[in-house]
Formats: C-alpha cells, structure tokens, sequence
C-alpha cells in the first residue's frame, strides 16, 4: 500500500513548507541579483504535505539529468554560471544560474513536461536576471496540466476532479521509477 501525503509529515508542518518556500524564493532573488542572469529553479510538483518522500531525490535527478539535456540539444557546451542543490521542508530543488535567455530558457524547461515519461511533476521556475519570475502566460504557454486526465490543473483542483488516493497513486509510480532507476527498491505498492 503506498503511503499517502499527511498535512504534517515526518515533523515538516505546513508552516515549515511555508517558510522553505519564502526562503527559495529569497535564494532565487538573490542568485539573480548576485550573478545577473538567468535563474531556474527545479524542484518537484508534489501534492500532500510530505514534500520529501522516498524517492523524491532520485526523482529530481531524473527530471534535472533531462533537463540538463534539453540545454545540451538548444545550447551546446551551455554551463551553468551557478548550480547548487538544496533540501528542504518543501522538497529537494535545484537552483541554476545561467547565460540563456530567461525568456528561452523558460521555453526549455516546459519542453521538460513533454520530454520525461514524469515530467508535470517537475516544477520549473525561471526568474530574468532582474529578479523577476517568468510564467507561461508571459509566453503565450497554455496553463499547467493535470497528470491525470490532461486539463488545466487549476481547474481539476478547484473541482476536486479526481480522488486523492488517485493522484497519488500517479505520484508513488512516478517515485518508484525514479527509485528503481536508482538502484533501490520501491517505497510503495504502484498498483
């Protein structure tokens, strides 16, 4: 049976993901503001109040290995100019600092959606080198869709459309693909 996502998991409370997302956004700024170009942040897009369980490292892996890939194929010999990984109570993200274009690079990591078996799990930031944060809109990109039946995400959340227990159960394949990957055995029942 896998395990299902709890408002307070493993001593993270909702106010700890909170204050860990305060804290990569100020991160984010400051990287902008320190190297003057494009920041990405990656992280993972994961319902529930457990933003940390196994798998979930392995899982940002395999979407940054990809994503590391689609910069490879669109930029050649690319180098971040900044490339740190962090935990925290809101989950393991990655933090790029980089050359490109924020506005390209924004179009590249929603490539990452499509690219990767789990990519709507990967939740890919852009700020410009001024610190502001790019979205889909501001590229003409249609909004986030749900994992599970292919609409706008906003809109099944609003509704309810699809039960918890079916969401995560997406959510536990995703991980134990990404722990098998790895070596390590599943932490639940993907069934």
């Amino acid at each position: 049976m896998p395990s299902k996502p709890t408002g307070t998991t493993a001593g993270r409370s909702s106010g700890a993901i909170l204050d860990a997302r305060e804290e990569r956004w100020l991160r984010k700024r400051a990287l902008a503001a320190d190297t003057g170009a494009s920041v990405l942040s990656l992280g993972l897009n994961l319902p529930g109040g457990d933003k940390n369980p196994p798998g979930a490292k392995e899982l940002l892996t395999a979407l940054s290995s990809a994503m590391d890939g689609i910069l490879d194929a669109a930029r050649p010999g690319w180098r971040p100019l900044h490339d740190e990984w962090i935990e925290s109570a809101d989950g393991p993200f990655r933090l790029l600092a980089t050359a490109i274009p924020a506005r390209t690079l924004k179009r590249l990591a929603m490539e990452l959606e499509g690219a990767h078996p789990f990519g709507r799990l990967a939740d890919a930031d852009v700020l410009a080198p001024d610190g502001e944060p790019l979205s889909r809109r501001d590229l003409g990109l249609p909004p986030r869709r749900c994992f599970l039946c292919g609409e706008e995400a906003a809109l099944c959340r609003a509704r309810s459309s699809h039960p918890a227990d079916a969401v995560w159960r997406y959510v536990q394949r995703a991980l134990d693909s990404a722990l098998a990957l790895s070596g390590h055995p599943p932490a639940g029942d993907a069934s």
